[in-house]
């Protein structure tokens, strides 16, 4: 799910003024039918995953820590679904408990420019808040689009993972425990993720 942006890799400060730029330009362009169907293919690809993975234990840890809100609860309560149960939840349990379902079998897709997986860190985001303000079909869709070329395009051609990658060896190296040098992607996982709650904000909203 590609649209170019004129720009090759991102500076500061002038990376957020043209991603915000192309957000925006994005949001008003009709979504080609062929860009749709990928979206869709996505979402359909990150909720089987899901449900998949209901009765892994990272997934039931995490939703013991998401518990359920009251079905008489106000629709207007920012509330969303666990894929793994059907439990409705506040939307920042429901982001992370299906972010974590969707990645427990490591089964998710890959973009190899940022070395995320998006599957888990934009559709996650995309479906659960655009559910907990009842957005259209279209509008979501519209916003995992956007959340998957950011994404790609933040990772500039994977120069930022790997300078991240570079930056944990030489801190790793100073230290005697050992971890995983690959914990760089989720600092820009975390961006990305924040990023795209800010794009369905703005993007998902009832036609």
């Amino acid at each position: 799910i590609k649209r170019k942006m004129e720009i090759s890799s991102p500076s500061v400060p002038g990376a957020m003024a043209m991603l915000a730029q192309f957000v925006a330009d994005t949001t008003r362009l009709p979504l080609p039918p062929e860009v749709a169907r990928k979206a869709a293919f996505c979402v359909l690809d990150a909720l089987g995953l899901g449900i998949l993975a209901r009765q892994e234990k990272t997934v039931l840890a995490v939703n013991s820590l998401t518990g359920p809100v009251s079905a008489g609860s106000s629709p207007d309560a920012g509330l969303a679904r666990r894929w793994t149960d059907g439990a409705r939840v506040g939307v920042a349990d429901a982001v992370t408990a299906n972010a974590v379902a969707v990645h427990a079998q490591f089964h998710d897709d890959t973009d190899y420019s940022s070395w995320t997986h998006p599957g888990s860190l934009i559709v996650s985001v995309a479906l659960s808040l655009g559910e907990s303000v009842n957005a259209p079909l279209s509008s979501v869709l519209r916003a995992v689009a956007i959340g998957y070329n950011a994404i790609e395009w933040l990772g500039a051609r994977d120069e930022v993972a790997r300078g991240l990658k570079r930056m944990m060896r030489e801190e790793l190296a100073e230290r005697v425990e050992t971890a995983f040098d690959e914990e760089y992607m989720w600092p820009l996982g975390l961006s990305v993720l924040l990023l795209v709650a800010a794009v369905v904000l703005v993007v998902v909203k009832p036609f």
